[in-house]
């Protein structure tokens, strides 16, 4: 498998949430030749724009919310948003526009769902080694 090769020879880095800073996180660790490891706690990417029609303890979007910003002005520097949706986006598109940068990439190749990230801690000797998770 090619993702435990590249385990070997890549610094590893964990995120935590694949939602709209989980996602870009991952990208740039892997423009800076890093290995992303995305958990989420949820069966899905997206965050809270991906709206849930009942109480979570995570949270949602309402199912009429619109980002408050131009799509141009919330788009990330390298992807821009479909020129079929709206300026103002709603959480459907933002939530579309967020698998859509996350294809682009292959992100599911470093993402874990229904992993939920209950505790971090320093590893002995982090003040030289710099990991956290043991």
């Amino acid at each position: 498998m090619e993702i435990e090769h590249e385990k070997l020879q890549k610094k590893r880095v964990a995120i935590i949430g694949a939602g709209a800073s989980g996602i870009p996180a991952a990208r740039e660790a892997l423009d800076h030749d890093w290995l992303p490891f995305v958990f989420e706690s949820s069966t899905d990417i997206g965050g809270l724009w991906r709206y849930k029609p009942y109480e979570t303890e995570e949270g949602t979007v309402m199912k009429t919310t619109v980002i408050n910003t131009s799509k141009e002005m919330t788009a990330y520097s390298t992807f821009v948003p479909p020129s079929n949706f709206a300026n103002f986006m709603h959480n459907r598109c933002m939530l579309e526009y967020l698998r859509l940068y996350a294809d682009s990439f292959d992100f599911n190749k470093y993402l874990y769902l229904e992993h939920k990230v209950i505790n971090v801690e320093r590893c002995e000797g982090f003040e030289n080694n710099g990991q956290w998770i043991k």
